[in-house]
């Protein structure tokens, strides 16, 4: 049996690399040299990992204090913890540690890691899903739909949120720590937790909550929650997480009170769910993505697909029926004596009060707000939080009142689906943000509010929506259940391997999205001129050669300025020198970077404003990229411009030019130069100023980004 065992695990792990190539094509293919879906995020994640991993690879080469700059990168110079303005991605650095240090190609890096967090992810639901109902074939069908549900397309350019697979290998572990008292399953669960805590700022705010949460739960159904040897344990285990996490944290929490950078309540609400995110699947599917589109809004895609809902149910309804059936086993019969007692009828009326408040919400959060059946002329019906409230009290009622509802409940939750409900349900309120919205109209507030208010470290999170991969997680969990049930059901090899195959063929025909689009262009603002593919290395190429024989003190200010496009661009190239930057791009902006950026992108239109920023700011060294603007010659007379006013061309490879800035005596504060090209001399047109003011615009909206 070990054996056969053993071969079915081969197996799977087979058939998850294969599916993994097949569902993200043509990215293996081209695994050195493109990346999936754009040019934007991807590629400032290829930066994160590139400057984290080169830290990591000094680090273990005897560098011992690689790593005292590691969270003032080199962008936004002279800006501190310029790091901290994004994820940091350092639990993806150390798993890419040896392919850079190889290679020195981040593009390769990425895409590893990018085809990994497919993989793990299925691997681990299919390891927690074993473990919790004992069936490799209904395991198999989680890890599917955990590592290839339709709901991971939807963040295709975001590795940090790709990069959950961490969690279930988290529930694996704690929970046979808490049934088995193996401190070996202790450590490897807190291990996962830490790597999924340094993976995504996200998951560590949404999921490491729950991952208590379900130890207590654990332990409540194991009877050990006067075990003090457990207590114990777990104590040093979350003061080893602590210990391990903060470092990660402080950076952020002194860069949120030096700059005041918060995500302001509108900017949050923006990128919550919507009641109709669920029900709008992503673009990429070839089955649902032009079919299942109820509400289109950022990050606002995550149909799950009908076979997890399907899946879910049948778990749900199943041990509902079977925890029902039970009750009416155990208990005797009592004679009727011709009236009901008063229990029944707080029982009768808890029960019609549960359901009809339950349909009334319902009906709110898909807009219909009470509109059927003169539902809209009962007027507590038509607010959601008063529906809710009424159907948690009436559960309450049910719980004290009934002893049958409590031994119902208590069977339910000990199957493990009760709590998944409940987890699954709680994680989807929250995703809706501080005010719940149904086709972008406000129906009621949401609890998340509170924890914009009151929990330290929310009102630093913008995208309350990626509550719902936590949903997923257990909705994953629940069709485990249900597809366990369903072999259970139909016995036999043939029959549960024909069910298996099925699902399993449902399941990715309706993620199906390959091929993946690749390097798509990330324009925002003007439109520009930029190559579709990036250097891989492992050396600087073009102008870059001469960049990095520059002394390591040298600041580089490379234009066109401030549009995210090109300064990403920039960012990448940087790998290959590590020179300062003055331009940047991130997840938020340092307060003074808006202003440098519409300063420095209006040379043309104001040039005296521009020359006076260069002299403030610290540049040595200025790169033109003249190809990057529509017409070229704009690029060579900005080139020619820092020419007449004192700068000196170091280097010239084919469109791009390498300028040293006039020396500055350090003893005074730079000043405007009287050598400024006038501005009736500069060539423009109305182009340059419609330029200049959607420039501006970026640079002030990048901050939502």
């Amino acid at each position: 049996m070990r054996s056969s065992r053993r071969e079915r695990l081969i197996a799977v792990i087979t058939a998850y690399a294969v599916i993994t190539i097949a569902m993200t094509w043509p990215v293996a293919a081209r695994i050195a040299h493109d990346l999936p879906a754009d040019l934007g995020d991807p590629v400032l994640n290829c930066w994160i990992l590139a400057w984290d991993a080169d830290h990591i690879v000094r680090f273990i080469g005897g560098e011992w204090e690689a790593f005292r700059g590691y969270w003032n990168a080199n962008i936004f110079h002279p800006e501190p913890l310029a790091l901290a303005y994004s994820e940091h991605l350092t639990a993806q650095a150390v798993q890419i540690a040896i392919p850079y240090a190889l290679t020195r190609n981040p593009i390769l890096c990425h895409n590893l890691l990018f085809l990994s967090t497919f993989f793990l992810s299925a691997l681990g639901a299919f390891f927690l899903v074993r473990e919790l109902s004992g069936d490799d074939r209904a395991a198999s069908i989680s890890g599917l739909l955990y590592g290839f549900g339709l709901y991971r397309f939807t963040q295709l350019p975001h590795l940090q949120v790709l990069s959950a697979q961490w969690m279930p290998f988290v529930l694996l572990g704690l929970r046979l720590f808490v049934r088995k008292r193996s401190r070996l399953a202790l450590a490897f669960g807190c291990s996962a937790l830490i790597m999924q805590n340094l993976s995504c700022g996200y998951h560590l705010m949404y999921f490491s909550p729950v991952a208590a949460i379900y130890v207590l739960f654990e332990m409540t159904i194991q009877g050990r929650l006067r075990d003090h040897r457990v207590w114990t344990d777990l104590m040093i285990a979350g003061l080893t997480i602590i210990a391990l996490s903060l470092p990660f944290l402080l950076p952020y929490l002194e860069l949120h009170a030096r700059n005041g950078i918060v995500r302001r309540l509108w900017e949050v609400k923006l990128f919550s769910a919507d009641a109709y995110s669920y029900l709008t699947a992503n673009s990429y599917s070839r089955l649902w993505g032009g079919v299942i589109r109820a509400y289109s809004k950022p990050e606002g895609a995550l149909f799950p697909g009908l076979s997890i809902l399907m899946l879910g149910a049948l778990a749900v309804l199943g041990e509902l029926i079977e925890a029902f059936r039970h009750e009416r086993r155990s208990t005797a019969v009592a004679p009727a004596h011709g009236l009901v007692d008063w229990r029944s009828v707080i029982i009768i009326t808890a029960c019609l009060v549960m359901f009809l408040h339950a349909v009334g919400g319902l009906m709110i959060a898909l807009g219909a707000r009470g509109r059927f059946y003169g539902i809209n002329r009962i007027v507590p019906l038509r607010d959601f939080n008063f529906n809710l409230a009424a159907v948690v009290v009436s559960v309450i009622v049910l719980w004290m009142i009934s002893e049958n509802t409590r031994r119902m409940a208590a069977r339910f939750f000990r199957s493990g689906v009760g709590f998944s409900v409940l987890a699954a349900a709680t994680a989807l309120l929250l995703s809706l943000g501080p005010t719940m919205h149904s086709r972008g109209v406000a129906f009621g507030g949401g609890p998340y509010a509170w924890l914009y208010d009151f929990v330290p470290g929310f009102d630093g999170l913008r995208v309350p929506a990626r509550f719902a991969w936590v949903s997923f997680l257990f909705l994953v969990i629940l069709a485990g259940h249900g597809s366990a049930r369903l072999m259970r059901r139909f016995p036999g090899g043939c029959r549960t391997a024909l069910i298996t195959t099925t699902l399993g063929f449902l399941i990715l025909f309706e993620s199906f999205a390959a091929p993946l689009p690749m390097n798509l262009p990330y324009w925002t603002g003007i439109r520009r001129m930029l190559p579709r593919r990036l250097e891989t290395g492992p050396h600087p190429a073009g102008v870059y050669r001469a960049v990095a024989a520059l002394p390591a003190d040298s600041v580089l200010a490379e234009l066109p300025f401030g549009e995210a496009a090109s300064d990403l661009r920039y960012m990448y190239s940087s790998t290959f020198h590590w020179r300062k930057l003055l331009n940047g791009f991130s997840g938020a902006l340092p307060p003074r970077y808006p202003k440098l950026a519409a300063d420095l992108s209006g040379a043309l239109r104001d040039p005296n404003r521009a020359w006076h920023a260069l002299e403030c700011s610290p540049a040595t060294h200025v790169v033109v990229h003249e190809g990057f603007w529509g017409i070229r010659r704009k690029g060579r007379r900005l080139t020619r411009w820092l020419i007449e006013n004192g700068c000196v061309i170091v280097a010239r490879e084919g469109d791009d030019a390498l300028l040293a800035l006039p020396r500055r005596n350090p003893a005074f504060a730079p000043t405007r130069r009287r050598t400024a090209l006038p501005v009736n001399r500069v060539w423009q047109n109305v182009e340059d100023e419609r330029l200049a003011r959607l420039l501006a615009l970026n640079g002030s909206f990048a901050l939502m980004e």
